[in-house]
């Protein structure tokens, strides 16, 4: 591209890559907008990129700003709001038009949006019904627990019913309800949000992978946490499935991290997210990752007290004292495993508790 070319179309260029790639929770760099410019054969610099977004703002494009170690820049102020999109899009699949008109207005629709809140919004919601949105305040409902979704966070809120005085009456004397919120459901002129309380949550999750285990050979060991800012509840485990038995499709997702400042790629089960909201799974490909998942779920277990929950059918250890006339000898790095004859004597701080057994194994302390 010609240098002359070339300045004509930057600032265009720059705009809709901020507008694309950008919003409050995934803003780019100064290097990786300098990437994306090269990516269309435009050359740029730091100094040149700091005075053609101050030329956008002073032209009306506004683009915010803030700094951490680097410059980092995003589009907040679209045409529409996640919230608008939401419901003009549903608006669009309850109607009579084909599926490629349907699907053709809802692309051009998620196209005012940044390519991550178009992919979020096509995942949660699931239109059942045809029918109306309520009033305009009812925007404000839908793009908080959008938000909620999204973020893996509670929401709270109060519900509550009219008097023959049409005067609101608070249920639970005005006392907050608080819930985890799932999924958006369209549903006879209304969204519902499909929501866990904290011991729908854990009961329907343990009753899920109880049946998982018994049915399709899943097994786990993992701990409850509850994320100190956020105050909702996980689960972290670790899980053995079988090839044939994942559940739903597993889906990359990307997003940023701001504690770690980059963006990352996290594995998403199609089903989890369904039933009980975000989740992320990694896959345990080495030793390696089984040290670094266990030390996981051990500082979960030091940092809440919680006591660690496992499925039936895990392999236990005992603990015991060897006798050097048990020991068939020494193997593993620097020879720090033993080798034990198969009739070895098992022993309880000193006291004799009989050769090895089932029976024997059983009255033994054990170390999981």
């Amino acid at each position: 591209m010609s240098h002359v070319n070339e300045y004509k179309i930057k600032l265009l260029v720059l705009w809709d890559i901020l507008c694309r790639f950008t919003d409050e929770e995934h803003p780019m760099n100064t290097d990786e907008i300098i990437e994306k410019l090269g990516e269309k054969g435009i050359a740029s610099s730091r100094k040149v990129l700091a005075a053609d977004i101050a030329l956008l703002n002073e032209y009306g494009y506004e683009v915010l700003s803030f700094k951490k170690k680097y410059h980092y820049y995003y589009v907040a102020n679209r045409p529409f709001d996640t919230a608008e999109i939401v419901l003009l899009s549903d608006v669009i699949k309850a109607s009579k038009l084909t599926a490629s008109q349907k699907n053709n207005i809802i692309s051009k629709l998620s196209g005012t949006l940044c390519s991550y809140q178009a992919m979020l919004i096509s995942k949660n919601i699931v239109s059942f019904d045809k029918g109306k949105f309520g009033n305009s305040s009812f925007i404000y409902s839908v793009d908080g627990i959008e938000r909620a979704i999204n973020d893996n966070k509670q929401i709270s809120f109060k519900y509550f019913d009219y008097d023959e005085k049409h005067n609101k009456v608070y249920r639970k004397n005005g006392k907050r309800y608080c819930a985890n919120p799932i999924i958006m459901v369209w549903n006879k002129d209304n969204y519902n949000d499909a929501i866990h309380t904290e011991d729908t949550f854990k009961k329907k999750l343990r009753t899920m992978l109880g049946h998982l285990c018994n049915r399709k050979g899943w097994k786990y060991v993992g701990v409850w946490e509850r994320s100190p800012k956020k105050q909702r509840l996980h689960f972290h485990g670790i899980f053995y499935i079988p090839d044939v038995t994942v559940l739903g499709k597993m889906t990359d997702v990307e997003s940023y991290s701001f504690s770690e400042r980059k963006r990352q790629i996290t594995k998403q089960s199609e089903y989890f997210n369904l039933h009980f909201g975000r989740n992320d799974f990694r896959p345990i490909e080495n030793k390696t990752h089984i040290g670094e998942a266990v030390a996981y779920i051990l500082k979960y277990i030091e940092k809440s007290g919680e006591k660690i929950v496992y499925s039936r059918g895990l392999p236990q250890y005992f603990i015991s004292d060897i006798m050097d006339d048990d020991i068939a000898g020494r193997i593993g790095l620097e020879d720090k495993k033993l080798l034990l004859f198969d009739d070895f004597v098992c022993w309880d701080e000193g006291c004799y508790m009989g050769e090895v057994s089932k029976e024997v194994i059983a009255q033994m302390r054990k170390s999981n």
